[in-house]
């Protein structure tokens, strides 16, 4: 009787063993996870939730607080909001977002293409400007001592 099971062990014991072992290289865990950070980032944007974004933000806030001088410095939800309602940031549902590798200081590097509540499109285009329009804007994301942090701000137009 110990004969007959021993062929389904063996086949049951190198079935866990596969499942257990690991199937995605870590690099490819980890541009999912940007991925994943960068759109937790972009929605709070989009829906006026600045503390949510704040949290997931490891850029400068320094434009911010340049084109906010009565916002306080380290009220970075209030500096996202005026960002995104007075100053001209572009906070939109993105369309698409595309890997786009790494970048020299080892960041993940993503293309975002936005849309407006109406479906259009974003597009710049800077009228009497020698660059030509854009429709497609680079994120950068890395990973911090807390996790995943985007570095860019949404797009903006003035």
């Amino acid at each position: 009787m110990q004969i007959t099971h021993l062929p389904v062990t063996l086949v049951l014991t190198y079935l866990l063993a596969a499942c257990a072992a690991p199937t995605a290289n870590p690099a490819g865990r980890d541009a999912a996870a940007a991925q994943a950070t960068l759109e937790q980032f972009l929605d709070p944007m989009r829906r006026g939730d600045y503390q949510g974004a704040a949290a997931l933000y490891g850029g400068s806030y320094e434009t911010l607080r340049d084109w906010n001088p009565g916002i306080a410095p380290d009220d970075r939800a209030a500096l996202f909001e005026s960002g995104c309602r007075v100053n001209g940031l572009r906070c939109l549902a993105p369309a698409s977002i595309t890997p786009g590798g790494m970048g020299p200081n080892g960041e993940f590097l993503f293309t975002v293409t936005f849309v407006f509540p109406d479906g259009r499109r974003l597009v710049i285009d800077i009228p009497g400007s020698d660059q030509p329009p854009r429709s497609q804007f680079t994120f950068r994301v890395v990973r911090g001592p807390n996790g995943f942090q985007v570095l860019d701000l949404p797009p903006y137009v003035s």
